[in-house]
């Protein structure tokens, strides 16, 4: 079994002053978020083997204080195409792991991570900030999954809270 988490970037700045948008940091609340779902994915021993992210600056400070708080033993490795491509760039991203890794981490951006399960999973989940999705699938090498793959979502960290009757 593979599994992928799909970790959309934590709370960032909002664009001001000019700054290009591949240039927002983390908030604090988001470096707290980010730091917390790292200590989640130990304490659920889903440590991710690999860690692809988005270059832009929100998506590397989300992936390495979240690989620093689960103690992942990895290298954040940044491919340009997890901000400029699509689904499809996703996909292909994880589908060419070598087949001795059984979990990777991707860090980037909506809508893409939504369209990537609605698309492997076929259902819609939304993903705010800071949570990220668990995906399974049923193969013994990355490399036959493609986009027509079926997957189970697992789960979606951290869990939001359950709606109150008021």
């Amino acid at each position: 079994m593979k599994e992928v988490i799909l970790y959309r970037h934590a709370q960032a700045e909002l664009s001001e002053g000019g700054r290009p948008d591949n240039e927002r940091r983390l908030t604090v609340a988001g470096r707290e978020a980010a730091a917390d779902l790292g200590t989640l994915l130990k304490e659920r021993r889903r440590v991710p083997q690999r860690i692809l992210c988005s270059p832009a600056m929100r998506a590397v400070q989300t992936a390495e204080l979240c690989a620093a708080s689960a103690e992942a033993p990895v290298a954040l490795e940044r491919l340009p195409e997890l901000y400029t491509g699509g689904a499809d760039h996703y996909i292909a991203a994880f589908a060419d792991q070598p087949p001795d890794l059984d979990r990777v981490m991707i860090v980037g951006h909506n809508p893409i991570i939504e369209e990537v399960i609605e698309r492997l999973a076929g259902m819609r989940q939304h993903i705010s900030a800071g949570r990220a999705a668990v995906l399974q699938f049923d193969v013994p090498t990355w490399d036959t999954i493609a986009a027509d793959q079926k997957a189970r979502l697992a789960g979606v960290f951290p869990e939001a809270p359950p709606a109150t009757g008021d």
